[in-house]
């Protein structure tokens, strides 16, 4: 089970609009994974934490920074579709 409450809390920093849904509904949690009690709550919690707010955009950033760098002129082109595909990566 240790290994669905890691998978939980990298899915939960990979993805603001899970942590959105775990606030208004809980038990989203307990359909995706295999969580004992004491998991699921503590992901309750870390999903409500005004941190994870920020976990999220650091998440984010530290993906969105070397392509940035890296690749300037693909994300001038893309620019319109960056956020949703940095997102999907």
């Amino acid at each position: 089970m240790l290994v669905d409450f890691q998978i939980a809390l990298a899915d939960l920093t990979a993805s603001p609009s899970l942590c959105r849904k775990v606030r208004r509904v809980p038990e989203t949690l307990r359909d995706r994974y295999d969580l004992t009690d004491k998991e699921w709550r503590r992901l309750i919690g870390i999903a409500a934490s005004k941190g994870m707010e920020a976990n999220c955009m650091l998440y984010r950033a530290n993906r969105l920074a070397p392509v940035a760098l890296n690749l300037p002129e693909t994300c001038e082109a893309i620019r319109d579709d960056l956020n949703r595909l940095i997102s999907a990566y």
